[in-house]
């Protein structure tokens, strides 16, 4: 196993990214139909409306400046707040512009899932070209009372749409559920065990993220990085269920490359808000008061991604990371989940779940995983070649 770390220079200027291959995310709309108490988009940002005719003008700019550029999307995902704001029609022609310049490029919406009616459904299906290559995510939090607490008693409609929209449309279906330490507590734990099954079993996949919910008061002064700050409270229990309930494949992102796809402090995720060309380090940070680092209205995207990398260049990572023998999959992990000392909140998750696959489950699932990690590797730079090969 590699341990290679790469030193960088604090004094160093920044420089722009070594490929131009990007898993980006779209903000469409600053709106949302829920005020969910953790979220980290503030709600001043969920008030403004925007005109669909802008969101299609910008989506034709931006990619025409990202082709000129010698970019390339390997993935894309259209966040909100809730992106379902939009009118079905004006997703379905956005999917339909990226794939026309990006005919590779993986699709994925992020929803709460309230808005995705039978007839929302059926437009959305109808206007794309290709709706069965697209992935909608939803976020719902597997127990129904503490998603209700958290999510204005949404869950029934949620899961609702979510089960009739699996049976009947094209889109495969992503399910991301939010757990903190109240989840692995008594009846809850349960809940959310036989709530993951039922997913499995029809075809739906479920995976999982942290939320601190030790900050549930909407009244509560609340900025992304309180928000998003996930304690050994949340990351152990989670581990235990993983193993105890034979469902550690559910958090492969955690071991793999990931869709950050980060290499150390190397990360080639950014967020574009088409409402008004705001650029952001990723929808961790989509919080209009203080993290818009660029614009690609009024400059280039070089400019943009090199403001991009600025923001993670010189983030600390952790002396012991350096030596650790899972450095491999975690690379530090993201620069934003760590803590003063420069240590992966999900450090705990990766050494138990890992440690328990490698010496006490099964050596060559962890051999897998092992392998998958690189293939990841060996995919982003497969990826690169291709595409100087036609640009050449």
């Amino acid at each position: 196993m590699s341990k290679e770390f790469v030193e960088i220079d604090p004094n160093a200027p920044i420089v722009p990214y070594k490929h131009k291959n990007l898993n980006v995310n779209l903000n469409l709309k600053a709106m949302c139909n829920l005020r969910c108490d953790y979220c980290s988009i503030p709600d001043i940002s969920k008030s403004t409306n925007v005109q669909d005719a802008t969101l299609l003008k910008n989506i034709d700019i931006l990619l025409a400046k990202m082709v000129a550029e010698g970019y390339s999307w390997d993935f894309v995902m259209l966040i909100g707040a809730e992106p379902l704001m939009a009118k079905a029609s004006t997703l379905g022609i956005v999917f339909n512009k990226i794939k026309e310049i990006f005919p590779k490029c993986r699709l994925k919406i992020q929803s709460n899932g309230t808005l995705l009616t039978d007839t929302y459904a059926q437009l959305l299906e109808d206007t794309m070209d290709h709706p069965d290559e697209l992935m909608f995510g939803w976020s719902l939090d597997g127990v129904r009372d503490l998603h209700n607490e958290w999510r204005d008693n949404s869950y029934d409609l949620a899961v609702k749409n979510l089960f009739h929209a699996n049976k009947k449309f094209a889109f495969s279906h992503q399910l991301i559920m939010s757990v903190g330490p109240q989840h692995f507590e008594g009846d809850y734990e349960e809940e959310l065990r036989d709530f993951t099954y039922k997913c499995i079993e029809v075809g739906i996949h479920p995976t999982f993220s942290v939320v601190d919910y030790r900050i549930n008061e909407k009244a509560a002064a609340k900025t992304a990085t309180e928000i998003n700050v996930a304690t050994e409270s949340v990351w152990r229990p989670l581990s235990k269920f993983l193993i105890s309930n034979n469902i550690i494949s559910l958090c492969e992102k955690y071991f793999g490359p990931g869709y950050c796809r980060r290499e150390g402090n190397e990360c080639s995720r950014v967020l574009f808000d088409l409402a008004d060309g705001g650029v952001y380090q990723c929808e961790k940070t989509f919080d209009i008061h203080a993290a818009t680092i660029d614009n690609f209205l009024y400059n280039t995207i070089e400019d943009c991604m090199v403001s991009r990398r600025g923001c993670t260049q010189n983030c600390k990572i952790a002396d012991e990371c350096r030596t650790c023998e899972y450095w491999d999959w975690c690379q530090g992990s993201c620069s934003l989940k760590r803590d003063d000392d420069g240590l992966s909140h999900s450090c705990s998750l990766i050494k138990e779940v890992l440690g328990y696959i490698k010496y006490e489950l099964n050596e060559d699932y962890f051999k897998y995983l092992q392998q998958a990690h690189f293939d990841g590797r060996e995919y982003v730079k497969a990826k690169r070649i291709e595409m100087k090969k036609e640009q050449a």
